[in-house]
């Protein structure tokens, strides 16, 4: 049975915002794409209000796979999967941070703290996000 968008979709026309660290913002904006078809997720992490990096990942479903693809302000790209269960979102891809790095695997992880709030959790320290609309 091919996966759902729907955790997905229910996040369209909101937004959540992370701190980093003091004056550094990660804000994470969803909407829905083609009619629900796929959903994209917009990012902006800002320090002191300037914009430093941008990305958007794109989920879409594929056969039996809920797929993602990532590309970034400074020429990125990542490809991947997600399974989302309950509270709990895992998302596995392969992504090159800039067109002449190595590809790496990354491994992130959203924990739902109810509807509007989640811990990230892969490379770096956990952080926080607030649904902030």
């Amino acid at each position: 049975m091919a996966p759902s968008l729907a955790p997905l979709l229910a996040l369209a026309g909101h937004c959540f915002a992370g701190d980093f660290s003091p004056g550094t913002i990660d804000r994470h904006c969803f909407s829905a794409v083609y009619g629900g078809q796929h959903v994209r997720d917009v990012h902006v992490v800002t320090t002191d209000g300037r914009s430093v990096y941008e990305g958007e990942t794109l989920y879409s479903v594929e056969g039996d796979q809920l797929a993602l693809t990532y590309w970034s302000s400074i020429g990125g790209i990542g490809r991947g999967t997600a399974t989302l269960k309950p509270g709990d979102w895992a998302f596995t891809m392969t992504m090159r941070a800039s067109p002449a790095a190595a590809s790496q695997a990354l491994a992130i992880r959203w924990q739902w703290q109810g509807a509007d709030s989640f811990v990230a959790t892969g490379p770096s320290a956990p952080v926080t996000y607030r649904r902030i609309s």
